[in-house]
């Protein structure tokens, strides 16, 4: 006798098969959009403090303005660096938000862009004659702590 194609036993095996191992996949697979978004304002952030703060710092630092970067003529825009698409084509970072580093607590200080849909805030330490500026980043929605010399700045949901 010639089979002409699959028994329903058959069908059924490999139709478990493949419910095992998407059960198995798709947890795995719902956490990579958000570490994906996560891993590039990292980056964004580590751009920030490597190379456009010390600029616009040693720029304040010349201008005798002691470091600070609060001014609004140090406005951080896409000429200076380049933005993630998680930001608007138009944003840039207004300087002025910047918080000093005797901000002891603060939930909502200090944020100078944030993403296009609100997830991500991007915060900055001003500078002063001694210390440059520093960015961080933390998720919407979540507290910010920060101790008094701004070297332990870390986000608590």
């Amino acid at each position: 006798m010639k089979r002409a194609g699959f028994t329903m036993i058959e069908l059924i095996f490999v139709i478990v098969i493949l419910g095992i191992l998407a059960s198995v996949a798709v947890p795995k697979l719902i956490g990579v959009k958000d570490s994906a978004d996560e891993g590039v304002i990292k980056g964004f952030v580590g751009t920030l403090n490597r190379t456009v703060a010390p600029s616009k710092w040693s720029q304040s630092l010349m201008d005798d303005n002691d470091g600070s970067i609060t001014d609004a003529a140090y406005v951080i825009t896409g000429a200076d660096t380049e933005y993630p698409a998680s930001f608007n084509a138009t944003d840039s970072i207004n300087t002025a938000n910047c918080f000093p580093a005797t901000v002891l607590n603060s939930q909502q200080a200090g944020v100078v862009i944030s993403t296009k849909d609100d997830k991500f805030h991007i915060l900055c330490r001003d500078g002063n004659a001694s210390a440059s500026p520093k960015f961080w980043y933390k998720e919407g929605g979540s507290t910010l702590l920060v101790d008094v010399n701004g070297t332990g700045l870390k986000a608590k949901n």
